[in-house]
């Protein structure tokens, strides 16, 4: 399975980045730190991968998979869905 951001060969345990539809995808640790990087500057949402596609953001999660919250985003569609 590859980064949906950077096209890189993803590890044992990829994380989880919500996009701003109704898709949530894997990416890698390093794309990830991007987008946990740019969810806390507050003017900007989301976070644009180099090579293109939609903005990514950060999920808050429930111990059971649960997302809680797309930091960055006020409402989302995904939002009280079980995605791990």
């Amino acid at each position: 399975m590859k980064c949906f951001a950077c096209s890189k060969k993803l590890g044992a345990n990829p994380n989880i980045a919500i996009c701003e539809d109704e898709q949530w995808v894997f990416v890698g640790s390093e794309c990830f730190k991007q987008i946990v990087a740019q969810s806390r500057i507050e003017a900007v949402k989301g976070w644009q991968p180099p090579a293109g596609g939609p903005k990514l953001y950060a999920g808050k999660f429930s111990p059971n998979g649960t997302l809680l919250e797309v930091v960055g985003l006020v409402k989302h569609p995904l939002v009280g869905k079980i995605l791990r």
